[in-house]
């Protein structure tokens, strides 16, 4: 303990979904906020993994077939390092909904990295929902990020996936107001937004 808090270094190994917060979540999580003061006042924690296949700053993974998980208004300042990593989510595995949502810790991953999303195990018949009929029919897949930002650095050290954003999402994601600052390192799938 220190004048500005506890300081944090997590190791863990031999899990599926590692968060911060919660392995796995199938409801909602709102205003949460993951961060470390050193003795120098500077945020960024330490999260190393060992045989974790999804790990992220604030869940492991996110919604579960056709459950639901919502994530809003959280931020994550811890580095990670995993299999899909990700500030946010390691992993979507059902209808997810991520929104106004930031990260600014360094994210790498062995697997896929990203900033908010680091890969999307869900299968299109999970998330997507069909609105009218026949000619009429519109379908849209219920995977959405709205206003989430990566300032991180995002790294993928076996240049599989990487992004500042989602580093993999299966061609469902809507994205609407999301942004990128961060610097994006993969010879593979790179992306500012998507891998």
């Amino acid at each position: 303990y220190n004048k500005y808090g506890i300081s944090i270094a997590v190791s863990v190994s031999d899990v599926d979904n590692f968060g911060l917060i919660v392995g796995r979540n199938e409801g909602s999580i709102t205003d949460v906020c993951v961060y470390n003061y050193s003795d120098s006042y500077q945020k960024g924690g330490f999260v190393n993994s060992n045989n974790v296949t999804n790990i992220g700053g604030i869940v492991g993974q996110n919604g579960n077939g056709t459950t639901a998980g919502t994530i809003r208004r959280c931020f994550n300042y811890m580095n990670i390092i995993g299999g899909n990593a990700a500030g946010i989510a390691g992993n979507v595995g059902g209808k997810s909904y991520i929104e106004y949502c930031d990260n600014y810790g360094a994210i790498t991953g062995t697997s896929s990295a990203a900033g908010i999303l680091a890969n999307t195990s869900a299968s299109k018949d999970s998330v997507k929902v069909v609105t009218g009929e026949g000619e009429n029919a519109v379908t849209t897949y219920e995977l959405r990020f709205n206003d989430c930002v990566n300032a991180g650095h995002i790294l993928s050290a076996e240049n599989t996936k990487a992004a500042g954003i989602s580093g993999s999402s299966n061609n469902m994601g809507q994205y609407n107001y999301c942004r990128n600052y961060g610097k994006v390192e993969c010879t593979n799938n790179a992306g500012t937004v998507c891998g």
